[in-house]
């Protein structure tokens, strides 16, 4: 995907858009809890992981979350998250052989994330350095109690080099 950098009006159509395509692919979970939306205005969006080794495409999802709730997302660039921030949702881009996704995830579950809160997990694309399975993807989430929304398996934008996943903490029986 080519944006021209002088047309900035033009890169925020097409964010929305790349925001919206990974919102149509979750739509009957999103319809079932809300509005159809991922993110809202005002919610407090965490950030984990480095976005530059994706695509252009991926840093115009970054742009959008950040157009649609009118908040910086929030950086844990020194690892994992400190401080117990709360947040509504926390983006994790994520490569296979980074070490520490499971400690992640139950960190952000059990310190971070208020109660109906979400993980957006990016990871790289079949083909791409770091690439994850859809079960080991499946498997991720499961091991520490939240649930894969993607029935079909991850949301892969094509071309693109990354595929999105939407985490839900498991309802306790």
């Amino acid at each position: 995907m080519t944006v021209d950098v002088d047309h900035p009006e033009e890169e925020a159509a097409m964010a929305n858009d790349a925001l919206s395509d990974i919102e149509q692919f979750f739509s009957a979970y999103l319809k079932a809890t809300g509005d159809g939306t991922i993110f809202k205005p005002g919610q407090d969006v965490l950030e984990i992981g480095d976005a530059i080794h994706y695509d252009h495409q991926a840093d115009t999802v970054r742009k959008a979350i950040e157009a649609r709730t009118g908040t910086p997302l929030e950086s844990a660039d020194e690892g994992l998250v400190s401080g117990g921030a709360e947040c509504d949702a926390a983006v994790a881009w994520w490569r296979q052989g980074e070490a520490g996704l499971n400690d992640t995830l139950v960190q952000l579950r059990d310190e971070c994330l208020r109660e109906n809160g979400y993980v957006l997990l990016i990871t790289p694309a079949e083909g791409q350095d770091g690439h994850w399975s859809d079960a080991d993807l499946r498997n991720a989430g499961h091991q520490v109690g939240m649930g894969n929304l993607g029935k079909k398996g991850p949301y892969k934008p094509e071309g693109a080099s990354w595929v999105a996943s939407i985490l839900i903490r498991q309802q306790q029986h």
